[in-house]
């Protein structure tokens, strides 16, 4: 599909280039967003410093998904 080799190439693109090949052999998005989760995902401790936490539902587009990946990218960027 289309949309989901976007989702993984915005996705990829947007990772440290010492992370790229950890991640590229993940053959759909929900397989690269599991093992990104399950490495950098932040579980909620109630803390005021929580992460924003993404999921990818069946009701959103993997398009929109991507876009807002790449603005959260940029926000961080510019705050580093």
């Amino acid at each position: 599909m289309a949309a989901d080799k976007l989702f993984r190439g915005t996705v990829i693109s947007a990772l440290h280039s010492k992370y790229e090949n950890n991640y590229i052999t993940c053959t759909t998005s929900k397989d690269l967003w599991d093992a990104l989760d399950a490495k950098f995902g932040v579980s909620d401790t109630g803390s005021e410093n929580s992460c924003v936490d993404y999921k990818i539902v069946d009701n959103c587009s993997v398009v929109e998904k991507a876009h807002e990946i790449q603005a959260l990218a940029r926000e961080l960027e510019q705050s580093s």
